[in-house]
């Protein structure tokens, strides 16, 4: 954020200008998620609620914080965002460690035990660069900012605790804690590390799990190290990964991360063109029972495994396949698997000659998703498109169809 000199001048003056109390409750409102409520406020102060209104309505007058309409009376947040960029980015630690700590231990034993407190204690332990018990609390709020929805600051949560977990060789001390963050990581962000540092990051973790037996959390980390090799095109390698998966979940009778298993494997095997072997390896584990998760690679795996049944004549049960897997990425918000599923349902009802319901089929991905930045699924899209329109002799429609496939 660029911000001009008299502009830093003019907060550091106003932030000089705050009493030791004011700092503590500024420094709390900017460092942990808003609002914060008059009884948090009160305890990391320690005064009473009239103390603590005082004073609030200060910081008030002063255009620093507000209360909260949304939660009703006696919730406050930090209105001045400019100052709070200024204390997080500007303000050295050294001057507001010693009163993060002072809040860490007020926090630690005065606020009641819920997210709340959860999601504070693992903000000021973030902040606070610990490498220790903390660790544990990072984790945690993770999980929490993570099931919110805030997947940027989770992400940046489990990065934190997994690089001290490897730096500080603390996997095998809480070698749970770390196996979560290898996974969670792997779901939100593996895909920004070199695939050099994923495959050992990886290999790291299944020897932790094994070495601990934690066979569930094995079978996991193996399913995503094939993965991985599957989408970096290396299927043969993420076969064994995938088969070696296989049997782990089988010893261990986990039915629901066999299911899974198996999605992955044929969706490996359709890529080598095995596509009646993906179906029968497919059904010795379903049946006919159709059961699908909410992860996004697993979604597309089963969309990919609904064109398998289309291709062998089991029309029927494919687009049935195809049709759940779009209902369910859809509700989930999981904007990659609804657009693959869409694109594989175009080539399916191409496949069986319904194209006057691909125009509308795609048109719904056009319409309703973010940008799509898969080349090979625009391709396919585009494509799609224009023979559809070049079937119903719409020529022109077609053409621009064309040249989009061919300028993107």
């Amino acid at each position: 954020m660029v911000r001009s000199n008299d502009s830093t001048r003019k907060l550091k003056k106003l932030w000089q200008g705050f009493d030791e109390n004011e700092k503590t409750v500024i420094l709390f409102l900017a460092y942990t998620s808003p609002p914060a409520s008059i009884d948090i406020l009160s305890s990391i102060i320690r005064a009473t609620a009239v103390v603590t209104l005082n004073l609030l309505e200060q910081l008030r007058k002063k255009r620093v914080v507000n209360e909260s309409k949304e939660c009703g009376k006696g919730y406050y947040f930090l209105s001045d965002t400019s100052l709070r960029d200024f204390i997080i980015t500007i303000v050295p630690l050294n001057e507001t460690k010693h009163i993060l700590k002072d809040l860490l231990n007020i926090c630690s034993s005065d606020v009641p035990e819920g997210h709340d407190r959860t999601l504070v204690l693992g903000e000021l332990y973030w902040h606070l660069g610990d490498t220790g018990s903390g660790l544990e609390y990072i984790k945690k709020a993770a999980d929490l900012l993570y099931r919110r929805g805030e997947k940027e600051k989770a992400s940046a949560y489990y990065s934190y605790a997994l690089k001290n977990f490897t730096e500080y060789g603390l996997e095998d001390t809480k070698p749970g804690e770390f196996l979560d963050s290898v996974l969670m990581e792997f779901v939100k962000a593996g895909h920004l590390l070199p695939l050099e540092d994923q495959v050992n990051l990886l290999t790291k973790a299944q020897e932790v799990a094994r070495h601990h037996k934690e066979w569930g959390t094995l079978t996991k980390i193996t399913l995503a190290m094939g993965q991985l090799f599957k989408e970096n095109n290396q299927l043969d390698q993420a076969l064994l990964f995938f088969n070696d998966a296989w049997k782990l979940a089988e010893s261990t009778g986990d039915h629901d991360t066999l299911r899974t298993v198996v999605l992955r494997i044929s969706d490996s095997l359709f890529w080598k063109g095995r596509i009646s072997e993906a179906i029968e390896r497919y059904e010795r584990v379903v049946g006919n029972l159709e059961e699908f998760g909410d992860d996004e690679a697993t979604l597309k795996s089963g969309a990919m495994l609904g064109w398998c049944y289309v291709i062998c004549g089991r029309v029927s049960r494919g687009l049935g396949m195809i049709d759940a897997i779009r209902a369910r990425a859809e509700s989930f918000h999981l904007d990659g698997a609804f657009i693959l599923a869409s694109v594989v349902k175009a080539l399916s009802l191409m496949e069986v000659r319904r194209v006057s319901e691909v125009e509308s089929c795609l048109e719904v991905v056009l319409s309703s998703t973010p940008f799509v930045d898969d080349h090979y699924l625009l391709s396919a899209l585009y494509g799609c498109l224009a023979y559809a329109c070049s079937v119903r002799q719409q020529y022109e429609k077609a053409f621009e169809w064309h040249k989009k496939l061919s300028e993107h």
